[in-house]
């Protein structure tokens, strides 16, 4: 028993030693991101579309009702960007922007 517990004692030592040491800790600063996050999307890759809110008055029950308002209609390109509801809003019309392009 007391060799189990000295082997226990040992091996638990020997993983926070690094720790205690200082030497887990990565000194080296990471190198700068070439593309901030939220860059339009680009050869460096895509990136979450953006989304807006629209007719802040007006209550849907499905994207049909959203996308038939003159609101939201005005913002969009295509009907198809245009959405009815989200997890916390399930009665409030919003609409997918698009990545300016790159110039």
């Amino acid at each position: 028993m007391k060799l189990l517990t000295l082997t226990l004692s040992l091996f638990g030592a020997s993983m926070l030693t690094p720790v205690v040491m200082g030497t887990a800790v990565d000194a080296q600063p990471n190198a700068t991101p070439t593309v901030p996050l939220n860059e339009p999307p680009g050869e460096d890759g895509p990136h979450p579309p953006r989304r807006h809110w629209c007719a802040e008055t007006f209550t849907c029950q499905t994207d049909e009702d959203c996308r038939k308002n003159p609101d939201c209609l005005s913002k969009v390109s295509y009907a198809s960007q245009i959405f009815c509801g989200t997890l916390l809003f399930p009665h409030s019309c919003w609409y997918e922007a698009r990545w300016p392009e790159r110039g």
